[in-house]
C-alpha cells in the first residue's frame, strides 16, 4: 500500500512539477528507508565538524539556567505539514488526547504549512532547499523543530505520541536547558560513539528559549547543507539523532543531552503489536501510564489493540 501511495506521489509531482523534482522526490523517499545504512557515516561527519572548528566554537557557550522556565515558555508545538483536518485517525487521537491532558496547562500550538512560520525564523534557504525537493520532509521539520524551541522555548512532541496524564513537562526544565523523552529500547541502538548511544530522541524534545543547544542543532543543519562538499551527499535521514549523540559526546551545552532522564520500557511496543486481537485490557490501561509512539499509516482494524487504544481507552 506504502509504495502505490509513493508511485501515485510521485506521477502526480512529475505532472505538476516536472521530471527533475520527480526524481529528487524519489532520492528523498528512498532515504528514509536508507537510513540505518547512513548510520555508518556519524565518524565521518563528526570528524567534519571537528577538523571545520565547528564543535569546538560551539562548546564555548552554555545556557543560564537559573530563571524558572516563564510562562511564555510553557509552549507544545505539533505539526502535520497538510494540516491537522484532514490528518489520519491516529493522528487526531493523539492530538486530542494531549489537548485533554495539557491544554489546560501549557499552550498548545498546532502548526501546518499554512502558519509554522508564524512561529519561527527560519533561514530562506532551508525553505527554498525544502520548495525544490533538495531535502526531505523529515530533515525540512527536524530543522523548524530545532529552530522553534530555540525561537520560543518548550516542546515538540510528534504528532503520533499517545501521551499519558501525568508525563512531567517542563520540571526538567528548571534545571536544565534540553529535555527529551530518553527511552533505553530493549534491543541495543544501532547509532553509538565511545561510550555514548543515542536511542532516537528527536521526536520529543523540549528545551528553554535561546538554549545554545538548539543553536547548536540549528547551525548544524545549516552548516551541513551549506558546505559544498558535503551537501553533494543527501543529508542523514537520522541527522538530528547524529547531532544530539555528537552533543552528548562533546558535552555541547555543558552536557545538556547527558543530564536528561532515561527511561526503561518499549516505546515502539503498541506499533509492534498493533494488530494483535488477544490481550488484557487492564494490562493496557496500565501501560498508557507512559507516552507511546503509534504508526498513522494504518485504518485500526475492529477488535485490534489499535482499535482499542485509539476507539475506546478513555482519556
Amino acid at each position: 500500500m506504502e509504495i502505490k501511495n509513493n508511485l501515485k506521489e510521485l506521477v502526480k509531482i512529475t505532472f505538476k512539477e516536472g521530471p527533475v523534482k520527480s526524481y529528487r522526490a524519489l532520492k528523498l523517499k528512498l532515504s528514509r528507508h536508507h537510513g540505518p545504512k547512513e548510520l555508518n557515516r556519524l565518524e565521518e561527519i563528526n570528524k567534519f565538524l571537528i577538523d571545520s572548528g565547528f564543535i569546538k566554537e560551539h562548546q564555548k557557550s552554555k545556557t543560564d539556567v537559573t530563571d524558572k522556565v516563564s510562562d511564555n515558555e510553557k509552549n507544545i508545538f505539533v505539526f502535520w505539514y497538510e494540516g491537522f483536518a484532514s490528518a489520519p485517525v491516529v493522528v487526531k487521537r493523539c492530538v486530542k488526547r494531549l489537548e485533554t491532558y495539557y491544554g489546560d496547562k501549557y499552550i498548545i500550538h498546532l502548526l501546518d504549512k499554512t502558519n509554522y512560520l508564524d512561529y519561527v525564523d527560519l533561514d530562506n534557504y532551508v525553505i527554498d532547499l525544502f520548495k525544490k525537493r533538495k531535502i526531505s520532509i523529515q530533515t525540512f521539520t527536524d530543522i523548524i523543530r530545532a529552530k522553534l524551541i530555540f525561537d520560543n522555548g518548550g516542546y515538540w512532541i510528534d504528532s503520533t505520541f499517545f501521551m499519558s496524564k501525568d508525563f512531567p513537562l517542563f520540571q526538567n526544565l528548571e534545571r536544565n536547558s534540553f529535555d527529551c523523552l530518553f527511552v533505553k529500547l530493549p534491543k541495543p541502538s544501532m547509532l553509538k560513539l565511545g561510550n555514548y548511544e543515542n536511542p532516537t530522541l528527536s521526536f520529543f524534545l523540549g528545551g528553554r528559549k535561546n538554549s545554545f543547544l538548539f543553536k547548536y542543532l540549528y547551525d548544524a543543519f545549516l552548516f551541513y547543507l551549506k558546505d559544498k562538499k558535503m551537501s553533494k551527499k543527501l543529508i542523514p535521514y537520522y541527522y538530528m539523532d547524529m547531532m544530539l549523540l555528537l552533543a552528548m559526546y562533546h558535552q555541547i551545552d555543558n552536557g545538556a543531552v547527558n543530564k536528561v532522564i532515561h527511561y526503561e520500557y518499549d516505546l515502539y511496543y503498541f506499533q509492534d503489536h498493533e494488530f494483535d486481537t488477544d490481550f488484557d485490557k487492564k494490562e493496557i490501561d496500565k501501560m498508557l501510564s507512559r507516552p507511546y509512539k503509534l504508526n498513522w499509516r494504518i485504518n485500526p482494524p475492529e477488535k485490534s489493540l489499535i482499535n482499542y487504544i485509539i476507539n475506546e481507552v478513555e482519556d
